[in-house]
């Protein structure tokens, strides 16, 4: 476990350098895209070994979808506080706490589905992974930002897609 927190501690220092060259807004889509495609073969990998692949090879998997994570998460939390602010430390506060009770509750959930497998965790992951690509498809109303264009999370907006 230490060794897999360090890839989220390296995934922290990679952010500061790619934030800057692509922005906030495309690394998290290609991050949470890396995220739900690496799941898949998580979730794979545990079924070809009936829920008990090789302790390594799981953990090797497991490690860079946590690295991908670490790089997805604090990139969407400052695009949900950038029009916040005026009022950022009650945002901060607000957004920390609803999105850690979201995630304890779904935890709980997957938690409780543990059956000496990993499973559910590897399930876990491809399911609130499509989830998430799901409501970022919504919200961006059908697209991602995966390709070389203006950060969409800066006062440099990119055009809506009928006049690209």
């Amino acid at each position: 476990m230490g060794c897999i927190a360090t890839f989220m501690g390296a995934a922290s220092f990679t952010n500061a350098t790619l934030v800057q060259r692509l922005g906030m807004r495309r690394l998290s889509h290609i991050g949470i895209c890396g995220f739900t495609l690496v799941a898949a073969v998580q979730l794979s990998l545990a079924l070809v070994y009936d829920g008990r692949p090789p302790l390594l090879l799981y953990a090797g998997i497991f490690a860079l979808n946590q690295f991908l994570f670490s790089l997805t998460v604090p990139n969407f939390n400052s695009i949900a506080m950038a029009p916040l602010g005026p009022i950022a430390g009650t945002a901060a506060s607000f957004i920390g706490s609803y999105t850690t009770l979201l995630g304890a509750l779904l935890g709980l959930v997957i938690g409780r589905s543990f059956n000496g497998t990993v499973l559910p965790l590897s399930l876990g992951y491809l399911g609130l992974g499509a989830a998430c690509l799901g409501i970022i498809l919504w919200t961006e109303k059908g697209r991602l930002s995966l390709r070389d264009r203006l950060d969409e999370g800066t006062e440099e907006r990119a055009l809506p897609a009928a006049a690209e």
